[in-house]
């Protein structure tokens, strides 16, 4: 309608591995610090895409949605530890991992607070994601376990943004905050 909009994806994605994930030589990694050496032995993750999404738009650039999606990977790529006597960190391939969920979203002008509140307006979502990763025949590593999250995905992701815009000065600002709950940050083995 005018105001609503409903629609339907489908898309197929590859994720490479990048070249520190491959190349066959240590180097330090920044982020934590640990030994890190690349895996050769890599191949692309292939990713389907499914998502469902429904808009409402009351008027002006306000904004309520609500998606739902679905995700398969073939041999995701994540980071592992390896047991040594300094932690090394590699990555490996995973044999296939799901994720599905559904997200929420609004975007809000605050005038129908007050109207001194017109160039103030709030716009936040929040991710709720459920993620399932296949590791049965995975033989190039010891794991300690089979069953798990996808490494690196949290289960809610939230954001929440207000913002002030005088079009007449030409001028935006923008205040964001985000919160992620836990997630695996490294892959043990052994």
């Amino acid at each position: 309608t005018g105001k609503q909009n409903l629609r339907f994806g489908y898309s197929q994605t590859v994720s490479r591995p990048d070249f520190r994930e491959l190349a066959l030589f240590d180097f330090l990694d920044v982020v934590g610090g640990r030994l890190t050496v690349g895996n050769p032995d890599l191949v692309q993750t292939d990713i389907r895409n499914f998502d469902a999404r429904w808009e409402y738009f009351p008027g002006g650039n306000q904004l309520i949605a609500a998606s739902f999606f679905y995700k398969t990977f073939d041999n995701p790529i994540e980071r592992t530890v390896i047991a040594t006597v300094g932690l090394t960190t590699t990555y490996s391939n995973a044999t296939a991992a799901d994720n599905y969920g559904f997200e929420l979203e609004f975007r809000r002008n605050l005038a129908f607070v007050d109207s001194k509140l017109r160039p103030f307006s709030l716009s936040g979502n929040f991710t709720f994601v459920d993620s399932n990763i296949d590791l049965t025949d995975v033989t190039d590593i010891v794991l300690t376990s089979l069953e798990r999250p996808m490494q690196g995905q949290s289960r809610y992701v939230g954001n929440a943004i207000l913002e002030w815009a005088k079009p007449e000065w030409r001028s935006t600002a923008r205040f964001y905050a985000n919160y992620f709950s836990s997630r695996i940050t490294d892959i043990g083995s052994f």
